[in-house]
Formats: C-alpha cells, structure tokens, sequence
C-alpha cells in the first residue's frame, strides 16, 4: 500500500484505485499540493506552479495547482 506522506490519507486512495476509480487527486490545502494516483503509477505531487489536467478521464480540464488555494 503507498503512503501519501498524510497520515490521514494513507491507504484511502489505494482503496478507490482498487475499486475502479481511474484518477484521484489528493489536495493538500496546508502545503499546497496536490498528489495525483491513478492505476499503475506512482503517485505524482504536484506544486503551486504547475497545472492540473484532467488527463483523458477529465478532457479539457486544466487548472494551475496554486488556482485551487485562491
């Protein structure tokens, strides 16, 4: 099971990856970040500077990370 660095996040999104989720994003309002999962990759965190995209699942979707704490 990965770990996302939030004791109170550890397992959850293996859990909905499992279930069939395809994305889950992870936010981070204390650090600012946000860590993405999806199925067979490591997680990605992302920075205030880069952009959020909802890759084929969300099409169009695109928001800068730093956006989501304004």
């Amino acid at each position: 099971m990965r770990q996302t660095g939030n004791p109170g996040q550890a397992g959850f999104p293996d859990s909905l990856l499992q279930m069939g989720v395809r994305l889950v994003w992870v936010i981070d309002p204390q650090r600012l970040r946000v860590t993405v999962f999806q199925p067979d990759q490591e997680p990605t965190v992302l920075a205030p500077a880069n952009d959020l995209d909802g890759g084929d699942i969300l099409p169009g979707f695109c928001c800068r990370v730093l956006d989501l704490f304004a």
